[in-house]
């Protein structure tokens, strides 16, 4: 299975309720290269994602029922794969691993180091963050009903904290902090699925019930008296949660299968192996191609952070033009070239919308709002303590077409107009340019979400829970005078 080099969205640390009888120290996760080598950590909540689904829209979910013993797990290859629990021993090289069951790891079914060496891509650990049996002793987790630390959990790929079994009105979270593990690991790889962006999700090993007397394709857990209330509390939560999501008003909702038989065919169609491995699906395909732009002023500081943007975009397979001007001999002046700049990239890269960032910013995450962008131009219009509406060009989306391109003309008139000694910002002439055409009915333009114009201080504060995907620096505010 083809590897591929994806984005990371990481989110932003939140505090979830104390355990009772812990002390008062909040559960969170960090990232894999921020870990100490204690035998625990001190979790909150911390997932990495991956956009864009480049190669596939579609994912294949394989669970312990007794029915994956028989299925041809062969036909699986090329295809993105998630394996719950045991299921990972059946599968040859799958994408993913997730498990909520941290017992499972102190059976010796399989140790994380196998599982790691099959996982291609990502293994994920599901914390129930919201667990009264978890404690924290000098910021390592333990298990009270055992006494035992979570040792394995910094060999995982990633850790998610969750304290939501269920979402009573979407039956699944639809962001991140949302993430819902309806205590159960199967329940958790679809939600992962969702949330992961996945088109199409198939259902395997979902028995969720009783099968010659057996619950798993294996013995391994043993014999549980409370077995049976157990799956069917877990098919009950699947079965609300799916219908759920089948009833919500979302646009391009993803559509579910089972491939073996289920109970959950009460709420999603049951599909055949052969008939859908047949038909491979397309490759996600954008309805508007662009391209990021931008410009720094050669000799100066400002070289060095259009490196940073540049590495950004490369990483994240994001196309780009960046190029060095020359400096036309103050700040001011440096900034108001770039409605001149935008026209001539509009008629270099004609049939491409074009993306405006400041060349001292850096790109998070695959900005996926930009693939399927319909209106003409979009800014970010924010509020602040000292003014209101106001309109940032750290972040501008054109598409390309004559009334952008007449937009930036009329921006580049007022900045002209004001002459070379005006204090004002050339943003303020954006803005009054889209507000004259949208009154004229020539234009049709959207505010971007504050996560693609994200200003690391100012609007971090203002949104503490949100997580940029652009984010400016604002290199202006130590290098102004020296430009």
């Amino acid at each position: 299975m083809r590897r591929r080099r994806i984005p990371k969205i990481i989110v932003r640390p939140r505090e979830v309720n104390k355990t009772p009888g812990s002390k008062k120290r909040p559960i969170r996760v960090t990232p894999v290269s921020q870990r100490s080598p204690a035998p625990g950590y001190n979790f909150e909540s911390f997932l990495s994602f991956e956009y864009p689904l480049e190669k596939s829209e579609r994912l294949f979910i394989v669970a312990g029922g007794p029915s994956v013993g028989s299925f041809p797990l062969d036909n699986l290859k090329g295809e993105d794969v998630m394996c719950v629990n045991a299921a990972v021993k059946l599968v040859d090289n799958p994408k993913y691993f997730v498990t909520m069951d941290y017992s499972f790891l102190t059976k010796n079914v399989i140790s994380i180091e196998e599982i790691n060496n099959k996982v291609t891509d990502k293994s994920f650990f599901i914390l129930k963050t919201n667990n009264p049996n978890l404690q924290t002793r000098n910021e390592i987790i333990y298990d009270k009903r055992h006494n035992f630390p979570y040792t394995y959990l910094k060999k995982f790929s990633h850790v998610i904290g969750s304290d939501l079994d269920l979402d009573n009105i979407n039956g699944f979270g639809k962001t991140i902090d949302k993430f819902v593990n309806g205590n159960n690991s199967g329940f958790s790889a679809i939600q992962l699925g969702l949330l992961l962006g996945y088109k199409e999700i198939y259902l395997i090993g979902f028995d969720l019930g009783f099968t010659n007397n057996q619950t798993h394709f294996h013995s391994w857990y043993g014999s549980n008296s409370n077995i049976k209330t157990k799956i069917d509390g877990y098919k009950n939560d699947l079965i609300t949660s799916l219908k759920k999501l089948n009833q919500s008003p979302l646009p391009n909702k993803p559509e579910i299968f089972t491939l073996t038989e289920s109970p959950l065919t009460q709420v999603i169609p049951k599909s055949d192996i052969d008939k859908v491995t047949k038909e491979r699906p397309k490759k996600v395909s954008m309805k508007n191609p662009y391209v990021v732009v931008s410009y720094y002023t050669l000799n100066t500081p400002y070289e060095l952070e259009a490196q940073k943007l540049q590495k950004s975009l490369k990483k994240l397979n994001v196309p780009y033009d960046i190029v060095g001007v020359q400096n036309l001999g103050n700040w001011q002046a440096n900034t108001r070239y770039k409605a001149k700049f935008m026209q001539d990239m509009l008629i270099k890269h004609k049939g491409k919308s074009i993306v405006w960032v400041d060349s001292d910013a850096v790109i998070h995450s695959y900005p996926k709002l930009f693939d399927t962008y319909s209106c003409d131009v979009a800014v970010r219009w924010q509020d602040f303590r000292w003014r209101k509406n106001e309109c940032l060009s750290g972040t501008i989306y054109l598409a390309n077409n004559p009334m952008t391109l007449e937009l930036c003309r009329r921006w580049e008139g007022q900045n002209i107009a004001e002459g070379p000694g005006a204090k004002t910002f050339e943003q303020w002439n954006l803005g009054k340019a889209i507000e004259e055409m949208r009154n004229e009915g020539k234009i049709k333009d959207e505010n971007l979400p504050p996560e693609y114009t994200m200003i690391f201080d100012s609007m971090r504060q203002m949104y503490p829970n949100i997580t940029p995907v652009i984010e400016h620096f604002q290199a202006s505010r130590k290098l102004r005078n020296r430009v």
